[in-house]
């Protein structure tokens, strides 16, 4: 191949861009050639709320041009990357793709390789490794994840899934780290880069920025967040959920009383609410109560990232559900997490719940020194005690440590003063 190389890069999504696109930045900094490519049969199409990719929304990189080619339809998506490609490199697979394909990526993956072309795969967050089997990593020629804590977490899943006797799983330790110490590379997000400008930056900090999840994602949320009548949620967790939560539906914090009790805690301490959330999510009944709610449909996912600029003025932040903690910590922004039930064994059918199962309670658990407790950086507040934690709170003992905010961006977010994105693409050019 030579020094330079032929990089293709496939966007199915255009929010693709925020995990992949310092990447692509760094490797035209490089000087090598970069293919973008995008299905053809999609375009006028929604994927989670946002349009499909077409010739015209790619946005204006910092260090040269792509080339931009459609194709149409993911069958062919094979057969136009073996013409232009040295390397490819995939951001992520659906989990479980490799024995089930219920998308059609895993075959034209399959028929890229055999054509002695290195697939290198990029999973930028925890969800992307963690719910992958081992095989996975097997496939690739090389995986980029994330952090020491999503190798460690995976490693722990891959075992739990072995040690059920429901699942046709028989990972061994040593099977597991051969492939792991072979196959993985810690390199942090790319994503990443664009938060840890904002750590640095001396702004005013005048907003509390709640993020807003997919309330109906999960029984407990459906039930008692749901901006509801509470003779409703009642309702709902006997006829729908089997009594589940019932108690919850009764006593806990509503989602509307929590934000209403949010906004009186801004306009005491003069500082704005705003909501940020996703088109999927589907969230809009919720806009009255924020003086400004960005509902994703706008976004900018490269080179300028919509959520990164939000951080600017943001002087604490607001969770439930989300791993917007880490994007928070990154950002110098104290973060405070309501600890909500997630998955649970009752939602447990098959062995991708299983799977799930096992994911959430050690990514998830909120435990101390966790990715959603850990002191200094994310406070962690039990759902039941959300109303009397904003009633006491403190705007001013809400500070964040630096020193836990640098053992946090490490372990968790494979932060370094080396950027992610020169960590992944050193891992492509080893490849040449």
């Amino acid at each position: 191949m030579g020094n330079m190389a032929r990089l293709t890069f496939p966007i199915f999504r255009l929010n693709y861009l925020k995990n992949v696109g310092g990447v692509i930045d760094e490797a035209l900094r490089r000087g090598h050639s970069v293919n973008l490519l995008y299905d053809k049969s999609m375009i006028n199409t929604y994927r989670k709320g946002l349009p499909s990719p077409n010739q015209n929304s790619f946005p204006k990189f910092l260090y040269g041009q792509t080339v931009i080619t459609g194709f149409k339809g993911l069958d062919h998506l094979a057969k136009i990357s073996k013409t232009i490609s040295d390397i490819f490199v995939s951001h992520y697979i659906p989990p479980y793709d490799f024995d089930e394909k219920p998308y059609k990526i895993i075959d034209q993956l399959i028929d890229i390789k055999q054509a002695g072309i290195p697939i290198v795969s990029l999973m930028s967050h925890f969800y992307d490794n963690c719910m992958q089997k081992l095989e996975a990593y097997e496939f690739f020629d090389a995986n980029c994840v994330l952090s020491s804590f999503s190798v460690e977490a995976h490693k722990k899943i891959l075992l739990q899934l072995s040690h059920n006797p429901k699942l046709p799983f028989n990972y061994t330790q040593s099977q597991i780290d051969r492939v792991i110490n072979k196959k993985v590379h810690i390199t942090g997000s790319s994503l990443f880069d664009l938060f840890e400008p904002r750590y640095h930056e001396d702004q005013d900090k005048h907003n509390i920025l709640v993020f807003i999840p997919k309330i109906d994602s999960h029984p407990f949320m459906n039930i008692v967040l749901k901006n509801q009548p509470r003779l409703l949620s009642l309702i709902k967790s006997i006829v729908r959920y089997k009594g589940r939560y019932f108690r919850s539906a009764l006593r806990s914090p509503q989602f509307n009383k929590f934000l209403k009790k949010l906004n009186m805690l801004a306009t005491d301490n003069h500082l704005s609410l705003i909501a940020k959330s996703r088109v999927k999510h589907n969230n809009n009944n919720f806009i009255p109560i924020f003086e400004k709610y960005i509902d994703g449909l706008n976004d900018q996912f490269y080179p300028e990232y919509t959520t990164a600029d939000i951080m600017k003025h943001v002087k604490f932040s607001i969770h439930i559900r989300t791993f917007s903690v880490l994007e928070s910590v990154i950002s110098g922004v104290p973060a405070v997490y309501f600890q909500i039930p997630i998955f649970e064994t009752n939602d447990v059918s098959t062995k991708y719940d299983f799977h799930r199962l096992y994911y959430t309670n050690t990514v998830r658990s909120g435990e101390p020194d966790s990715l959603f407790n850990y002191p200094g950086c994310v406070w962690n507040v039990p759902w039941d005690q959300s109303l009397d934690f904003i009633d006491k709170f403190s705007v001013k003992k809400l500070e964040q440590s630096p020193e836990s905010r640098d053992k946090y961006c490490k372990y968790f977010c494979g932060v370094s003063t080396y950027p992610a994105a020169k960590r992944q693409m050193d891992v492509i050019e080893s490849f040449l």
